[in-house]
């Protein structure tokens, strides 16, 4: 009874979550400045308060990178593979699963480039693939596949 690989899932890239978080901290801080205006707060603009905000938006942007890099620590330990019989691999922090086919029940995409996979004793999360769509499309065709078969018999 052997089994054939047909995808395995790749971890989301360093460089994608490095450009999220900036965008982030960008968007954080238009957000902020925006709040600081509509309240009507008044700054003086000078070039000491003009380096002070430049310096708060910095920080605030290197805070989201390194919460990012800190988050992608777990995420690189996420795997998963499919094979024509069973989903298996490592979820956030390292937690083995093994699903056979029969077991899973459905499958959605989640955020942060994840999937979800829902049996009848819960739903597991891939978190931080890169390839989501493909993984989900082979699942839900060996989905499809499993349930023509038993429409046929």
């Amino acid at each position: 009874m052997n089994e054939k690989k047909i995808i395995e899932g790749k971890p989301y890239s360093l460089k994608k979550i490095v450009i999220l978080a900036v965008k982030i901290g960008i968007i954080y801080n238009i957000l902020m400045f925006l709040f600081i205006f509509l309240l009507g707060i008044k700054i003086e603009w000078t070039f000491e308060t003009i380096m002070s905000i430049i310096k708060v938006a910095i920080a605030f942007i290197v805070l989201f990178i390194i919460l990012s890099l800190i988050i992608q620590a777990f995420v690189f330990q996420v795997r998963i593979i499919v094979t024509d019989k069973r989903v298996y691999g490592k979820t956030v922090f390292g937690k083995r699963v093994d699903l056979p086919l029969d077991s899973i029940s459905s499958i959605g995409s989640s955020m942060f480039a994840g999937i979800s996979v829902a049996t009848s004793s819960g739903k597991i999360s891939f978190l931080g693939i890169d390839n989501r769509d493909e993984i989900y499309d082979e699942i839900s065709k060996l989905l499809l596949e499993r349930q023509e078969r038993k429409n046929n018999k």
